[in-house]
């Protein structure tokens, strides 16, 4: 587990919204639930990650307090290729749309599966999400587009915090 990450979120109130992008098997969506009550909006692209995720919140009593979804967030809506390098559950250093690894060099990897990509500002415009109050972005080296893709959420003013997993051997 990563402790900061555990410490920003042991700053949440009852009943605020995260989104957890890059949510993996969900251990921190399911701790931010279970510890401080937040409701969880958690993306998951990667299909063996998204089954472990959606079993941890069901074996954990959380579908009240968290929605998992598998998909992307992205920059762009829309179908595309994850590029899987480790297909076991747990699995990280994926990258959706461009064959590139967590340094944004080309990469070749041994998996690829077809995906969607969404907009997270789309989805908060429509109403189909709620506005966040925090969001923790984990997604190997394509944070950028994230946040291309949630501008409308972050000029309002509307996210209370964001904690970002970045590669500090990026420029």
């Amino acid at each position: 587990v990563e402790p900061l990450t555990v410490a920003w979120m042991l700053g949440f109130s009852e009943k605020d919204v995260m989104f957890d992008v890059g949510a993996n098997i969900g251990v921190m969506s399911v701790i931010a639930a279970a510890v401080r009550g937040a409701r969880v909006f958690s993306f998951e692209p990667h299909s063996e990650n998204y089954a472990v995720l959606c079993r941890n919140v069901a074996q954990n009593n959380l579908s009240d307090l968290i929605q998992a979804w598998p998909v992307a967030v992205c920059d762009e809506t829309g179908f595309d290729n994850l590029h899987i390098m480790d297909i076991r559950p747990g699995g990280a250093n994926h990258a959706f749309g461009e064959p590139k690894n967590f340094l944004l060099d080309q990469q070749t990897f041994p998996h690829i599966q077809e995906s969607y990509s969404v907009r997270l500002d789309e989805l908060v415009k429509s109403g189909i999400l709620p506005k966040p109050d925090h969001i923790k972005i984990d997604v190997d080296g394509f944070e950028y587009k994230v946040l291309a893709g949630m501008e409308a959420c972050l000029a309002e003013g509307m996210v209370n915090s964001l904690l970002i997993e970045v590669n500090s051997n990026l420029d």
